[in-house]
């Protein structure tokens, strides 16, 4: 990262004087791996960014009308890019999804927010969280597993997994750390499966960690499950005590 930061200071991009607003999203790639894709919105000099690009010997391309600046490639081997829809916005990303986004754009294809799903849930996270995230089925799946890798690795789980339909996470930092993760699913039946599959997740996992990680039991034993209708939200709090005792305790392991 600290690489394409100078490449971008090089081209006469300078992220901290001239954007406004940072948006990324995860995505699905054809191959079926996940790549990333952000838009700054800011004041750029895209005719300046090109100039300097051929001067340095960048490759460009010119894809719907717009230029596309190669900025070298991660250790799998995947280009990155960027380019400028407009003067407005800035769009850094996999070249794939660069290219992609620039051609759906051209042909006046639905964006994000004909998206009937996930849409309605931005306004319920964007700018209410110090840190958050919108899922799809996919992603909200991930989550799942990251949170009840075990209960979720069991061949009947599949099904319940495929029944979400999206999910929302938030965390609040200060001085207490407050996250919420909200799933939605197909029905509310599906929905009490998941709030029940949830609860006796949390109480394994607390009873596991009582022994070696009682900071962690703890904090785990507080977590609440609620259900509403298709919704089923997950709720843990700890204190700024815990965090520090969590957080010695990781050190401690790791040691």
């Amino acid at each position: 990262m600290q690489q394409l930061e100078h490449q971008a200071l090089s081209l006469g991009i300078d992220y901290e004087a001239q954007s406004q607003q940072l948006s990324w999203a995860y995505v699905a790639s054809a191959a079926g791996g996940i790549e990333l894709i952000s838009i700054t919105e800011g004041n750029w000099a895209p005719s300046t960014v090109s100039e300097r690009a051929q001067a340095l010997k960048i490759p460009t391309a010119e894809v719907a009308g717009h230029t596309v600046i190669t900025m070298g490639q991660n250790e799998a081997g995947q280009g990155f890019a960027l380019a400028f829809p407009d003067s407005s916005k800035l769009v850094f990303g996999m070249r794939s999804q660069v290219e992609a986004l620039l051609v759906r754009a051209a042909a006046g294809a639905p964006g994000f927010l004909q998206n009937t799903t996930l849409a309605p849930l931005l306004p319920e996270a964007n700018g209410r969280s110090s840190i958050w995230s919108v899922m799809d089925q996919r992603f909200a799946a991930i989550e799942i597993r990251t949170i009840a890798p075990d209960a979720s690795g069991r061949p009947e789980a599949q099904t319940l997994l495929n029944n979400l339909k999206a999910a929302v996470a938030r965390a609040t930092l200060g001085n207490d750390l407050s996250s919420t993760a909200s799933f939605l699913c197909n029905d509310a039946s599906q929905a009490a499966l998941l709030a029940a599959v949830a609860q006796a997740g949390f109480a394994l996992y607390a009873t596991a960690a009582s022994t070696q990680n009682p900071d962690m039991a703890a904090a785990l034993r507080a977590a609440s499950v609620q259900q509403t209708g298709e919704r089923v939200e997950l709720n843990l709090s700890l204190t700024q005590s815990q965090i520090g005792l969590l957080l010695a305790h990781s050190v401690t392991t790791k040691r």
